[in-house]
């Protein structure tokens, strides 16, 4: 094995080629990585191709990653750095052009293919790395992105009448494959004339036979090759596809493996003194989780001695999100404590429980006492809701409801003050009957736990210093009063209104937590590319949610365009939306577990998994009890409701239709749940986002999302 100092004098030649002739560099670096793997598994003269040793790597730095670390992204390199490893081929053979993004691929190759085979930091890897100046920066590179799409859309406005790059790919490489054999079977076929030609007894019979062979392998040959040449322009297309997915997927990956705060993220953490509530507003893909984890590390980090670490917290809504927090946390701390993650409802039951601890939850019994009670306008469901949804959820006082009417926004029915009243003492003889069992609603837990700890003369035990409050804006006003009851020195919070899923009628004010002045905007996404921001963009403010109080966020990193594909039938739609899956594995070259299909409801699992294991792709749901976001191997499958606060490289987003409605919202409510749903969906995806919808839905706001996406393939 080389030395240190053998390592440092290599990557020394290296420093004098960058910034010169891209493709000399980009050669140089493979070249590189290749003579260190091939005297790492001793084999110098081996007939060992660069993509076979990189795999073989690949699989040992597996074995030997850290678990839990995010996307195992310094492993997810390697594989990029075998797809980048077929345009060098070209210029070894074919002295083809490179461009400077391509060297700073090759850079974050290099510097995490050092990382993982152990060659010590230094000052020349130091200078190496400053190539990526421009990436630090976050900038977009307009001129690449230009010339990939010219290329990439030159081909879909061609494809309009077919299923898409896939059927054509696949042909081609049918054609080459049978190019391929065709060569070799004339290599052959020449060597045996060659063998009869040299005879002093000449078989002219033979000869002729294996003449006449050659004119036809040769005939097939031309054959082939002109139905490839017709093609030509599926290979440019799909070389612009692959140069652009390579490009988005190392520098996002760059970006994981280099985990810190910008500028504007650290100017948030520095602005939480932990002395007052904290709100940390933005939008998807900027960071807010990331902050909050951060801000974490302030109250965990370098205590004073004998002083104990305080007590604190993370909460959010979802037990997904809690798996995926969980998740993310291994990227900064490993031993970090799991139970310092939990939902807010299970820790509001945990805290419930020491005041009555055989209160258990009961999902159906809501229903089971208001069974047959009818106040017009409201059936039974109704008047469910209006208990459980705005009385429960707002802590609203019988004053507040009755007297005073507070406006019931978004509401299908309106209530004049005498049906108020007539709700009103159904809420009251339904606590009552509440008070005789164990069993209890969900919302109505949470108002039984605030007026226990209002009647409560030291509830202190109960308290945890700080509480750390993600995707706050799905929590309503009545959890939001526990909460910061709950809290001991400050509440800190992160959301954004723009993503509520589930409520209405959201108000920090109501809930009693006061952050004037103490609120901070993030507004660089880093999530998703610049292509899937922009669109998400577009579609949120073409859906009247322009929030006049926010700046615009900006994005960074160049990306390939959406894809939307419209079918006739569901059955063409999840055909297609398997081949796509395929595609995305087997010529893209991205691992099962970074593609996610989300959807509008769970009954759609079971056909989508079904479509799938035709193809040989297996998959499993996120909202599964078992399922973990270690595991690897199968595609991902979850619903927009679930897919909240998730990222995933690529993102194929299946509209059928509307989600369910809700009858006890007004039509103007209900279109502005399912814009945001969408919206959320659409930020989940960071580097291919690929939309798939029936011809047949007269949803406006699919319509509306359709007419902002520039190609539309079918049928």
């Amino acid at each position: 094995m080389h030395t240190d100092n053998e390592y440092q004098s290599k990557l020394e030649r290296l420093l004098v080629l960058q910034g010169t002739d891209p493709g000399f560099f980009v050669l140089a670096v493979h070249s590189f990585i290749e003579s260190t793997l091939r005297e790492r598994y001793c084999l110098m003269e081996a007939e060992v191709s660069f993509t076979e040793l990189v795999k073989v790597f690949k699989d040992d730095s597996t074995q030997d990653a850290k678990a839990g670390q995010y996307f195992n992204t310094r492993i997810r390199i390697l594989t990029a750095l075998k797809e980048a490893h077929k345009a060098v081929n070209d210029v070894r053979h074919r002295f083809s052009l490179m461009s400077e993004e391509d060297a700073r691929i090759a850079t974050v190759h290099l510097k995490e293919f050092c990382s993982l085979v152990g060659i010590p930091d230094s000052t020349v890897l130091v200078r190496l790395h400053e190539y990526l100046s421009l990436w630090d920066a976050r900038k977009p590179l307009g001129v690449l992105w230009d010339e990939y799409e010219r290329l990439y859309r030159e081909h879909l406005i061609q494809q309009k009448e077919k299923e898409d790059l896939i059927d054509d790919m696949m042909v081609l490489t049918e054609l080459q494959q049978t190019t391929q054999w065709l060569n070799v079977q004339l290599i052959i076929m020449n060597q045996d004339m060659k063998k009869v030609e040299l005879l002093q007894n000449r078989d002219h019979k033979k000869i002729d036979e294996l003449r006449r062979k050659r004119y036809e392998l040769t005939e097939e040959l031309k054959r082939v090759n002109s139905e490839a040449a017709q093609l030509q322009g599926v290979r440019v297309a799909f070389d612009a596809l692959q140069k652009m997915s390579l490009y988005t997927r190392t520098r996002g990956d760059y970006e994981r493996v280099v985990v810190r705060l910008s500028f504007e993220q650290q100017e948030v953490v520095n602005h939480i003194s932990l002395t007052s509530d904290f709100l940390i507003r933005g939008r998807a893909g900027t960071g807010k989780t990331l902050v909050l984890l951060k801000a974490m590390e302030k109250v965990t980090g370098s205590p004073e001695p004998e002083v104990p670490v305080p007590s604190y917290l993370l909460l959010t809504y979802t037990n997904a999100l809690v798996k995926y927090d969980r998740y993310l946390q291994s990227v900064f701390a490993s031993d970090r404590d799991e139970d310092s993650l939990k939902t807010a409802d299970a820790f509001m039951l945990d805290t419930l429980h020491s005041f009555d601890p055989l209160i258990t939850v009961d999902a159906d019994i809501l229903s089971e006492l208001l069974d047959g009670i009818h106040i017009h306008p409201l059936d039974s469901k109704g008047i469910a809701h209006e208990i459980e949804n705005f009385i429960w959820a707002g802590d609203l006082t019988k004053e507040e409801y009755v007297e005073q009417m507070v406006k019931r926004a978004g509401m299908s029915v309106s209530l004049k003050q005498d049906q108020r009243e007539a709700v009103w003492g159904i809420k009251e003889e339904v606590e009552e009957k509440l008070a005789q069992r164990d069993g209890k609603p969900f919302r109505y837990l949470r108002y039984l736990l605030l007026r226990n700890l209002e009647t409560c003369e030291d509830f202190s035990a109960f308290q945890v210093d700080y509480l750390f409050v993600d995707e706050a804006q799905d929590l309503d006003a009545l959890t939001l009063k526990v909460l910061k009851k709950l809290t001991r020195r400050a509440l800190i919070l992160a959301g954004d209104e723009q993503q509520s899923i589930y409520q209405q009628g959201f108000s920090f004010k109501r809930a009693g937590i006061d952050i004037v002045g103490t609120s901070r905007l993030l507004t660089l996404n880093f999530r998703n590319s610049v292509q899937i921001h922009s669109l998400a963009e577009r579609y949120r403010t073409n859906s009247g949610k322009q929030s006049a109080r926010e700046t615009g966020v900006e994005a960074f990193r160049d990306g390939p365009p959406v894809e939307l594909f419209q079918k006739t039938s569901q059955t063409k739609a999840l055909a297609h939306i398997a081949k796509r899956v395929r595609f995305f594995i087997d010529f893209l070259g991205y691992e099962r577990e970074n593609i996610c299909i989300i959807t509008v409801s769970k009954s759609l699992f079971g056909i989508i998994a079904s479509a799938l294991d035709e193809q040989g792709i297996t998959s499993e749901a996120i909202v599964d009890a078992d399922f973990s976001f270690s595991s690897s191997g199968s595609v991902r499958l979850t619903t927009m409701h679930s897919a909240k606060g998730l990222d995933f490289p690529v993102v194929l987003l299946y509209l059928p239709g509307a989600t369910r409605q809700h009858s006890e919202y007004d039509g103007k409510v209900n279109d502005m749940l399912l814009r945001n749903l969408i919206y959320v969906s659409l930020t989940r995806a960071m580097e291919h986002l690929n939309i798939f919808t029936l011809s047949s839905s007269s949803c406006h706001a699919i319509q509306d999302l359709k007419a902002l996406v520039p190609v539309t393939i079918g049928p």
